[in-house]
């Protein structure tokens, strides 16, 4: 089977998380450079960065789309996984920073990976093994 393991901000996370599910959300890039070539229907699992590592939700791949920054906010406002536009933008542009982006004059695109279908967050508590090993159960089961 098929699934995609995609390393997760903590801040999109931890905003995510504070709801218990999502019908969509987007899993923004801060490039439009590469485009996601997943199957739709796959799962598409949300790891979290050290020092938590540990998948900290999942849902299924749905489409990737270009869209400029503006757009992406209208589109999927706080499932963009932050407040207001001025925090995503704000985040953005530290990872683009961070990163070496190398700023491009005009209309700023960002990637947008779309997955969909009950979305599923779980802000790990305690021992991140614990929480790992609901998640692979929860992930058996899809397979299943």
């Amino acid at each position: 089977m098929e699934g995609w393991v995609a390393v997760t901000h903590h801040g999109w996370f931890d905003f995510l998380s504070r709801r218990k599910t999502w019908e969509e959300v987007n899993f923004w890039t801060p490039s439009d450079h590469y485009a996601f070539n997943g199957t739709p229907g796959t799962p598409f699992l949300f790891k979290l960065k050290a020092p938590r590592n540990a998948i900290g939700g999942f849902g299924f791949f749905s489409r990737f789309d270009r869209l400029p920054e503006w757009l992406a906010w209208e589109c999927f406002r706080e499932g963009n996984g932050a407040p207001t536009l001025e925090d995503m933008q704000s985040r953005l542009t530290d990872i683009r920073l961070r990163n070496h982006m190398a700023a491009r004059a005009g209309l700023i695109q960002i990637g947008c990976i779309e997955p969909s279908g009950d979305l599923q967050t779980r802000h790990p508590s305690g021992d991140a093994a614990d929480h790992s090993d609901g998640l692979r159960r929860s992930f058996t089961a899809l397979q299943n």
